[in-house]
């Protein structure tokens, strides 16, 4: 089998289980691919950015908060 059915393949097994998925729950398939892919895809990337940046801001602050104590290591996080 080429790469191309593997994909064509996976692409059908995916429409056939959001269409289950929308059964079960009583939305159609375009609902739910709007709700994952238009809504909840870019929510997850914002919010994992916004995580991102709350981590790097912590760290630096760790990082001068440590330079207080050790001031011979002041300059290393610049690099």
């Amino acid at each position: 089998m080429t790469w191309e059915g593997i994909v064509h393949q996976v692409f059908w097994l995916c429409v056939e289980a959001l269409k289950k998925t929308g059964d079960l729950i009583g939305m159609s398939y375009e609902e739910i691919n709007i709700w994952l892919f238009v809504i909840g895809m870019p929510g997850l990337i914002v919010g994992l950015m916004l995580a991102l940046i709350w981590q790097a801001h912590n760290y630096r602050a760790k990082v001068k908060d440590l330079a207080r104590f050790y001031p011979h290591t002041a300059g290393w996080h610049r690099l």
